[in-house]
């Protein structure tokens, strides 16, 4: 298994986008986005109505 330091880590998190997608470096620390966190400027596309969507389709019978 590589090892890391803050250099190695520095260099590899801005080379990578996908790294930079999923989690957020700078002097302060990192901070991890997940599900409960949003990032400004995200590819991810999140849904307001996530469980009324999952809902509607669960009771969708129109294609039986």
């Amino acid at each position: 298994m590589p090892e890391f330091n803050k250099d190695s880590f520095e260099k590899m998190y801005q080379n990578d986008e996908t790294l930079q997608n999923m989690l957020k470096y700078d002097p302060e620390g990192i901070t991890i986005y997940s599900d409960d966190t949003e990032k400004l400027g995200s590819s991810r596309k999140k849904s307001k109505n996530t469980v009324s969507s999952m809902a509607k389709r669960a009771v969708d019978l129109t294609d039986l």
